[in-house]
């Protein structure tokens, strides 16, 4: 018996046994488009490493970056920020983080946590850059010389003019995790078009919802800005035209106003030409048919359609009042809207006791006949007739007895 037990007890551990050992940071789901955790180089990092990655099919917020290192012997102090495009020295606002190795340190995982949760568009190249200080030059950054591994990314390395891949080592890769959660929501709203500049330190592009939900994020298209700057993007209500009282000039507003459903304020650095993504939170409730404005303080190299591409809204310029830009430079401002469709209300059940519509009631008092669960007739007063069937042919069989006794029926030949 003790036998019989211990074979499905050792079948069911053999799995625990060899299961992998738990993700870096319990209860985030890193992004499979934008890691590789395999190596088989060891960079020693006097300069900066780069590693690109691309970002999946929809809008997400660049939560953690992981970047493993092979060992440290007296430690190292490590820092990070991560631009759009290409290695560079410069970041996005906020993506700067920073965490050190301790000594003896050996094949771990560093996190680097960005002080704020940044919004990465879809589809798009972005650069994390390592900077590692170790004044005895003992840290190893792990590397991976298998550009298959990943092929959406790679790993550079800068001799202090250029970035160049593969980086030192021949490394393709840096072994590297980024861990990032969705915005919620799926594209409503779009203008794609951004060949022509907007040119106004306030603007806006008003838009028809095309469903009701909330409205999680925004996305702008940036042909570049010089340095960072701080951008605000408010969603208001037209009602009474765009009523948001924006002044030309004004960085940012200290508060939410009549006519304003949201508002987020983020730093804006784009070097390159990119979707800029600004997530609300919390997200207005936006309903189906009607017009809202995105508003947009700060001049961040915004670009859209000098044609009217979108027809459900307009591009409006302030300049000391809302005025309709009308194609001189632009009709419409590129943007895209993100937004989680509310549920649809249930209707509830129709009312069994009326009939339906044309079916005439019968006269009060009249019985109807009763009706099987399967819908056809039945005994009046006895829907089940196998009871009396049964009773029948018994008795037939009885009188049968009786008849072959009496007049010796069952004695012939």
């Amino acid at each position: 018996m003790r036998r019989r037990l211990l074979l499905p007890v050792v079948a069911l551990a053999l799995p625990l046994l060899f299961a992998p050992a738990a993700a870096a940071n319990t209860g985030q789901t890193p992004d499979t488009l934008g890691e590789t955790i395999g190596w088989n180089v060891a960079l020693s990092p006097t300069n900066l490493l780069a590693q690109t990655f691309t970002t999946p099919n929809k809008v997400e917020r660049l939560d953690t970056i992981e970047i493993f290192f092979h060992g440290s012997t007296n430690g190292a102090h490590v820092e990070a920020w991560v631009k759009a495009g290409a290695p560079g020295l410069s970041g996005i606002a906020g993506t700067d983080c920073a965490n050190s190795l301790s000594a003896g340190w050996q094949n771990a995982w560093l996190t680097l946590d960005p002080p704020t949760s940044i919004t990465l568009a879809a589809n798009s190249q972005y650069s994390i850059m390592f900077s590692v200080t170790d004044a005895t030059n003992t840290t190893t950054i792990a590397g991976e010389d298998h550009p298959e591994y990943y092929p959406d990314g790679a790993a550079y390395g800068y001799d202090g003019s250029t970035w160049s891949t593969p980086a030192p080592s021949n490394s393709q890769d840096l072994s590297f995790q980024v861990f990032m959660s969705p915005v919620p929501g799926t594209t409503d709203q779009h203008q794609n078009t951004h060949d022509t500049s907007v040119g106004f330190a306030a603007s806006a592009q008003t838009f028809t919802a095309g469903v009701t939900g909330t409205l999680n994020a925004v996305s702008l298209w940036t042909d570049g800005t010089d340095g960072t700057q701080n951008v605000t993007v408010e969603i208001c209500s037209t009602t009474g035209g765009i009523d948001c009282g924006v002044s030309a000039g004004v960085a940012a507003r200290p508060a939410l106003d009549t006519g304003v459903l949201a508002s987020t304020t983020l730093g804006v650095n784009a070097s390159s030409s990119q979707w800029y993504d600004f997530a609300l939170s919390p997200a207005p409730a936006i309903v189906a048919g009607t017009r809202y404005a995105i508003v947009i303080v700060g001049d961040a190299g915004w670009a859209g359609a000098a044609s009217n591409a979108y027809g459900s809204g307009a591009a409006y310029g302030n300049e000391a009042g809302w005025v309709l830009i009308n194609g001189d430079p632009v009709a419409d401002i590129a943007f895209q809207t993100f937004v989680t469709a509310s549920a649809v209300a249930t209707q509830p059940p129709a009312d069994a006791t009326q009939p339906p519509a044309g079916v005439t009631q019968p006269p009060a008092g009249v019985t109807q006949p009763p009706t099987s669960v399967a819908g056809n007739p039945a005994t009046p007063n006895d829907p089940n007739p196998l009871p009396v069937i049964f009773a029948l042919a018994t008795a037939a069989m009885v009188s049968a007895v009786v008849l072959t006794k009496r007049y010796g029926i069952a004695s012939k030949r």
